[in-house]
């Protein structure tokens, strides 16, 4: 059963909705920045907030978002958090996850940096994972000069962000073996792929509906053919992977792929801890300050941040 707190606000998403085709996508994203804005949370005056360009091997530059809690100290390296923010890798950018990632940030005390990678279908699969392995690649490069600790670096993302952290996850292991591994992954809610190994079992959910899946995976894909870098439940191996933190909710339709995801890694000898939270639905977590078990499901997915990091 839906918990009861969570009711209107899907309502108030659901107002945005528009239907789903790539002629909507500007209509999309509009609606869809339209109503991340009017749910943002207000920012902690107790965080350093700051902008940058990375540049690209593909000769663009990539956004990122630097958050950092004012009370870090510089005396040693600190941890740091690569965050990929949701939207069926079709909308969302750094503004719709700002206050999610402040939060964060505030909440765990870990550093995070937050990628606006390229959104299809403009530019389809591998561009946003190939984002991410660039802005990866040049922190772990410039270490001294953010101040991190190369060996303390975590994926982090909600749905198609969680799709892109198990993904850096498993380009890192297979082909920058040179460069020191991502330590953690903490996938919420994360579309894996289930659906493309005949998940039988996938149902629609208030926001987020089983054909809607089927769009953003054209959207991404093309007329590609997936392999286990687009959808990670597609690879073969899944030893050697970071340890990861997974949370899936019951309404929503890639919930099979977070237990799949957690059985392979469990069986591959990779540590897991897989919360999977009842009456929720998809995209909830901009609802954690009227809904109790967003709410805890939020501090659970910080405290887990902070005890993988800290």
């Amino acid at each position: 059963m839906l918990e009861p707190q969570i009711t209107p606000y899907i309502h108030f998403c659901q107002a945005y909705d528009v239907p789903l085709s790539l002629e909507s996508v500007s209509l999309q994203r509009e609606r869809y920045n339209a109503m991340r804005a009017a749910l943002a949370e207000s920012i902690s005056p107790n965080l350093n907030i700051q902008d940058s360009l990375i540049p690209s091997s593909a000769g663009h530059s990539i956004p990122i978002r630097i958050y950092q809690p004012n009370t870090t100290t510089q005396q040693a390296p600190q941890a740091c958090c690569l965050f990929m923010h949701g939207g069926g890798f079709v909308v969302g950018n750094l503004e719709t996850h700002h206050d999610w990632v402040a939060e964060l940030c505030e909440l765990s005390g870990v550093m995070i940096c937050s990628i606006d990678y390229r959104l299809s279908p403009e530019h389809r699969y591998p561009a946003a994972l190939n984002d991410v392995s660039e802005v990866f690649q040049h922190l772990i490069s410039h270490a001294n000069s953010y101040h991190i600790d190369p060996q303390r670096i975590a994926l982090c993302g909600d749905s198609a962000g969680g799709n892109l952290a198990a993904a850096m996850s498993l380009l890192a292991r297979d082909k920058l073996k040179h460069l020191p591994q991502p330590k953690a992954q903490l996938l919420i809610y994360p579309g894996l792929g289930a659906s493309l190994l005949g998940a039988d079992d996938t149902e629609s959910a208030p926001l987020l509906k089983s054909d809607d899946l089927n769009f953003y995976y054209e959207a991404y894909m093309g007329n590609q053919v997936p392999d286990q870098y687009a959808f990670p439940l597609l690879a073969k191996n899944f030893s050697n992977l970071p340890t990861a933190f997974i949370l899936s909710v019951e309404y929503d339709p890639v919930r099979q792929d977070s237990f799949q995801y957690a059985e392979k890694l469990r069986k591959a000898g990779v540590k897991v801890e897989h919360s999977d939270v009842a009456g929720l639905v998809h995209g909830c977590m901009q609802a954690r300050r009227t809904s109790p078990a967003t709410r805890q499901a939020f501090d659970l997915w910080a405290k887990a941040l902070k005890d993988l990091l800290i």
